[in-house]
């Protein structure tokens, strides 16, 4: 039976496994592998990936090697891709392989049959496109070592940038054609998301989704950032910020030891595996698999960087992120979610546990025997920020980067957060935030209006020159705000004073933030209440955090940007609280966390069996954790999955308390049986 994908991951035999490998050139020849083959050296590579635990290799058709001038395929070339699937094979290893290759670690190889045309649109250069990618999917159409078909290698650094409605049909036609002669082997676009995530242009996955066209989305990320614990949680941000409802596989990730230390990255590299786990993505791929010995080659020998990427070293040695990647392999062959057979003797029958996780396996959320949970709070996704709209100009790297801030406080708050789509269905969700939202499309307010009637909890932060149609009715106050001129803080800092308890949070407890020195970023929004409770004030005592009462629900609006405010400052996590107004906000909207802990820096997530619960605790921070996790549930036993044993419980005024120990940037997955079922 071939690869297939389901809800959130790919499926092997009907049983979802979680993707695990790299991003593949031999350590002796790098991007000149198919020129210079030498199938001796990639047979050891691949025999060592299997001997990690790694179960897939994406690999690379450089274009300009796999067609002639005239953009004919070479058999040559195809004979060599053969040959390496046939060594795959051999050990266990899926191939995901990249058609279209222009560009490779910082240069482009250009082909001549192109001759300076758009790769996009051009009639002719789509028909030789076509009839590439037509000739490779028809030969290996029924090739079961081959997990999916990627379009390209982030294609916009070769070919430019498409509008969206170019990059649509562009894709729209090229998976079409694979599909006419391989049903077989799920597709995606390989383009990485960065456009899109940036600059709102490129391959928008949405369309080709709806279409039915899209078997997965495959983001490639190697992040900056000034907060260590935001860039720790940013993996994860993104598995639930690409969920679209097909898989998320991480198809790039990592660093170059060139430039970080070696422990540095192995520490990265386990909080992201855990946390992609932990947020429902389908899989990872490192980039990349080996350190290279080429450096006097193009493109090495001028992006020095790039030999350093490997999680092995030139010598095969491996590296401390290589060592974290066969560590997950393991847990994952623990929780059979490896993608190899599990042994079973001859002639059993498989049990009923196994029997129900091949009956969940295509429905939408099961990893197993274990169930994703549909979180009930939501960060707002704007229309704006995947959809262009005439004359609206969007800065979609901030806002991405406040989306990425709200899951971070989120996270630190213990609440299970994911992203809401507007205009979608808000149905399940119970709290809603808005970090700095400037707006969104004029129908949503009122469906916000109406989610707040129903019961719902919206949380709204303010930016400058943000446009809401009905604040009065939905926050219970008039805003006092200046035509055309920013209302800046008059001092350095802002401190804001609670004079109402507002959940875990006492009247009288004091929240401060340095004001950045751009006015427009400093912005805050000068209130006059009507029907609204002031909760907290500013240090001129003006109405700082408002909640409006409305119906079943609530709406809570914040007069100052903090989400953006905390984007400034270097590691504002190590001292920062704003995630205990996120705890306020989520015990106004009536919820409760089903695991908790003191720790802020523990990122917690749990999935739901029949007979208990499989719950991740990873440890984000730099201090061990020594402490508890808090559960209302009774609880009769918990086991560690990787070394087996049982962990301490005793009851508690929460329900149960389980004794537990984090070492700093490493994980718990735990198995926890209840006493009683829970309902």
């Amino acid at each position: 039976m071939p690869i297939t994908t389901g809800r959130r991951y790919f499926l092997k035999d009907g049983k979802p496994f979680f993707v695990l490998g790299t991003n593949y050139w031999p350590r002796h020849h790098g991007a000149q592998m198919w020129e210079e083959w030498d199938p001796a050296e990639i047979e050891a590579d691949i025999a060592q990936m299997k001997e990690l635990g790694l179960n897939t290799v994406r690999m690379f058709l450089l274009t300009p090697y796999f067609t002639d001038t005239e953009g004919n395929l070479r058999e040559e070339a195809l004979e060599k891709f053969a040959a390496f699937v046939d060594i795959c094979k051999r050990h266990g290893v899926y191939v995901m392989p990249s058609l279209f290759v222009g560009h490779m670690s910082g240069t482009n190889w250009d082909v001549p049959w192109r001759k300076g045309r758009d790769f996009y649109t051009d009639p002719e250069v789509l028909r030789i496109e076509v009839n590439y990618v037509r000739e490779i999917a028809r030969r290996f159409r029924d090739e079961p070592a081959i997990l999916a078909w990627i379009l390209s290698n982030e294609i916009q650094y070769y070919a430019g940038h498409p509008s969206a409605d170019a990059g649509y049909i562009w894709a729209r036609t090229l998976i079409q054609t694979i599909r006419e002669v391989d049903p077989n082997h799920p597709v995606s676009t390989g383009d990485g998301g960065y456009p899109r995530r940036s600059r709102g242009v490129g391959i928008m996955p949405e369309p080709l989704v709806e279409e039915g066209l899209l078997d997965y989305v495959g983001p490639h990320d190697y992040p900056d950032d000034v907060d260590e614990l935001r860039l720790s949680l940013r993996p994860g941000m993104l598995a639930r910020l690409e969920d679209i409802g097909i898989p998320v596989l991480l198809e790039e990730f990592g660093r170059s030891t060139a430039e970080v230390a070696e422990e540095e990255l192995g520490d990265f590299f386990r909080t992201t595996l855990y946390s992609l786990l932990a947020n429902g993505a389908a899989g990872a791929l490192a980039w990349c698999f080996t350190d290279f010995t080429i450096e006097d080659r193009v493109p090495y020998v001028y992006q020095s960087f790039e030999l350093r990427f490997g999680i092995t070293r030139a010598d095969r040695s491996l590296k401390p992120s290589g060592e974290a990647m066969r560590e997950f392999a393991t847990l994952l062959s623990r929780l059979g979610l490896s993608g190899h057979p599990s042994p079973q003797p001859e002639g059993s029958a498989p049990s009923s546990a196994d029997e129900k996780a091949l009956e969940n396996a295509c429905s939408s959320d099961y990893m197993g025997r274990y169930r994703f949970p549909q979180p009930q709070a939501a960060i707002l996704v704007p229309e704006f920020y995947r959809r262009a709209y005439p004359f609206k100009q969007i800065d979609h790297e901030r806002m991405f980067s406040l989306f990425l801030e709200a899951f971070t406080l989120a996270k630190m708050a213990h609440i299970d957060v994911g992203f809401y789509r507007e205009p979608g269905e808000l149905a399940g969700i119970k709290l809603l935030l808005m970090p700095c939202t400037r707006e969104i499309l004029s129908p949503s307010w009122r469906v916000l209006k109406r989610f707040v009637e129903e019961g719902g909890v919206l949380y709204l932060s303010y930016t400058y020159d943000m446009c809401c149609p009905v604040f009065e009715e939905l926050f219970g106050a008039r805003r006092k705000v200046k035509v055309g001129l920013p209302e800046a803080p008059s001092s350095r800092k802002v401190t804001l004073r609670f004079v109402e308890k507002l959940g875990e949070v006492e009247a009288g407890e004091e929240f401060s933030y340095p004001v950045p020195s751009d006015p427009f970023e400093a912005a805050y929004c000068p209130l006059e209440p009507t029907s609204a409770e002031v909760v907290a004030v500013d240090n001129e005592g003006n109405p700082a955090i408002l909640v409006n009462r409305g119906g079943e629900g609530a709406a809570v609006f914040c007069a100052y940007p903090l989400e953006k405010y905390l984007l400034f400052v270097y590691n504002v996590h190590q001292i920062d609280r704003t995630y205990r107004l996120y705890r306020a906000i989520f015990s106004l909207a009536g919820m409760k966390r089903v695991f908790d802990c003191s720790e802020p820096c523990v990122e917690l997530a749990s999935f739901e069996a029949d007979d208990g619960h499989l719950l991740l605790a990873i440890n984000h921070g730099r201090r061990p954790f020594v402490g508890a996790i808090e559960t209302f549930m009774p609880v009769m036993s918990v086991k560690d999955v990787m070394d087996g044993r049982e962990m301490p419980i005793e009851p508690s005024p929460k329900g149960t308390s389980i004794s537990l120990d984090i070492p700093p940037k490493r994980a718990r997955v735990l198995k926890i049986h209840l006493a009683r079922r829970q309902r």
